[in-house]
């Protein structure tokens, strides 16, 4: 998923500003309901699209069109954290470097 286009579609939908003073429409936008690498099947939805009218929807069609990716390959996403600041400079992370209590699962 490309999360700059996905935000360029929220806009289009009116749900963002390209100048500042433009009106927000907080009732439009996009769920995405696949995440990265998840198994997806010929129909089955993975996205919903909110938007006030006719051309709005075919907005946000076009929208998520460009901003997801279906493949045969799994692409996984980069991790949340790459590197750690210590008093020594930047170090890549380890997931051993979190303590066990600091962990949380997402799925």
């Amino acid at each position: 998923v490309d999360p700059r286009r996905v935000g360029f579609g929220v806009i289009e939908l009116g749900g963002g500003r390209s100048r500042p003073g433009e009106a927000i429409d907080h009732s439009v936008g996009f769920v995405i309901a696949a995440r990265p690498g998840d198994l997806v099947r010929a129909k089955e939805p993975i996205a919903t699209i909110m938007a006030a009218d006719d051309a709005g929807i075919e907005a946000g069609k076009r929208a998520l069109g460009e901003a997801i990716v279906i493949d045969d390959e799994a692409e996984y996403p980069l991790p949340l954290i790459s590197h750690r600041v210590t008093a020594e400079g930047s170090v890549p992370y380890e997931a051993s470097d979190t303590p066990a209590e600091l962990v949380v699962e997402s799925r």
